[in-house]
């Protein structure tokens, strides 16, 4: 009767362990990729930080540059990832996850307005006269403007690359240049039924590795038969005024992370990698 009562108890201790309600879980990490995170007032005197995991704007005071001081945080929408000056008063930050773009009132310390731009934004730049607001969109392959003073997209531009993100100003500020994130380096697969079969074992007690394809250069002679034409464009630059694609710059890199203007001699400086496909 004892050893009943004993494991009547240890069933009931089992049974509610097992239906006991997990911790709910709070945080959420989507690991969005931030294109330009800070921003300086046109001034200098105030920094601007997006925190995307904790959906916020940060407002430092640069009254001493070596110590900045927390103004204030400001409440946005989900996974902002870059953040721009439009003026004084007003900062505009592109959030990824809620697909929009927000003016910050900063006198105010609230969201003022939100435009929709489409899947996942990455970045944003003023440029032109009336400045302008462009902002690259991953999802639809393109560089939407908005017009700041009446809050409405002008035009959206497609550009012939993968996850259009980072962007960047010429010194004259005429140009509006975007970089592709996944870019193309030329090479391409070659499907099993086409590709060589791999080379036999040094071992002869193995059997025949199976057919596969191969990663091949597009270009390359050999593979012709393939019929494949593979653009490599990486950089596009904007005019800032009609907002046509008048460059197209090829062979920058495989992965394109960021991109700034040289401001003594314009040049255009692209961070990124090229990746080995064929290694």
């Amino acid at each position: 009767m004892v050893a009943s009562r004993q494991f009547m108890r240890s069933l009931a201790l089992s049974i509610g362990i097992a239906v006991a309600p997990l911790p709910a879980q709070t945080f959420h990490n989507f690991e969005s990729p931030l294109a330009h995170g800070l921003a300086l007032s046109p001034g200098g005197d105030r920094l601007f930080a997006v925190n995307a995991a904790a959906a916020r704007l940060a407002v430092f005071s640069l009254a001493d540059p070596r110590h900045p001081r927390l103004e204030r945080e400001i409440d946005v929408a989900l996974e902002p990832v870059a953040v721009a000056a439009h003026g004084d008063a007003e900062v505009a930050v592109v959030c990824w996850l809620s697909d929009c773009v927000q003016l910050v009132s900063l006198p105010h310390g609230n969201v003022v307005a939100t435009i929709a731009v489409g899947d996942e934004p990455g970045d944003i730049v003023f440029a032109g006269e009336p400045a302008r607001a462009f902002v690259s969109v991953s999802g639809p392959r393109e560089v939407t403007v908005i017009d700041p003073a009446s809050r409405v997209v002008v035009a959206r531009v497609p550009v012939f690359c993968d996850a259009p993100r980072a962007l960047c100003r010429s010194i004259a500020g005429d140009r509006v240049y975007v970089a592709a994130q996944r870019s193309g380096n030329g090479t391409t697969i070659a499907p099993a039924g086409t590709a060589p079969l791999p080379p036999t074992p040094d071992d002869d007690t193995l059997p025949s590795a199976p057919r596969e394809g191969l990663i091949v250069r597009a270009d390359d002679p050999a593979w012709r038969q393939l019929d494949v034409a593979l653009p490599d464009l990486d950089v596009f630059g904007l005019d800032a005024q009609t907002f046509a694609v008048v460059e197209q710059h090829a062979h920058v890199g495989t992965s394109l992370f960021d991109l700034a203007s040289d401001p003594r001699s314009g040049d255009l400086w692209v961070a990124n990698t090229e990746a080995h496909n064929l290694v």
